[in-house]
């Protein structure tokens, strides 16, 4: 089972991104780009992000903020799962 939470995503030779929610860690978001140009210094990081893949990743738009429990009960629901026979009893 993942633990990545998949806010935009492609695969197109010219577009192949991911960006997602790691389970949790509710404060931050991250960034896979396949064959992305990137150069790092001391203390930072500078990413070349083509516009097709940026356009993508706008259209998320705001994300909300989700706490911890939130997370940790979807995990948790995902995980084990309720049976049909719980389900129809609630």
């Amino acid at each position: 089972m993942s633990t990545k939470g998949t806010l935009s995503y492609s695969n197109e030779p010219d577009q192949d991104y991911h960006l997602y929610t790691e389970a949790l860690d509710c404060e931050n978001v991250y960034l896979r780009i396949k064959d992305g140009l990137w150069m790092a210094e001391l203390n930072n990081i500078t990413l070349k992000i083509p516009r097709k893949i940026w356009n993508k990743i706008i259209e998320v738009g705001e994300l909300e903020f989700v706490d911890d429990l939130t997370v940790a009960g979807g995990l948790i629901d995902n995980l084990f799962p309720k049976k049909n026979d719980e389900e129809d009893s609630e």
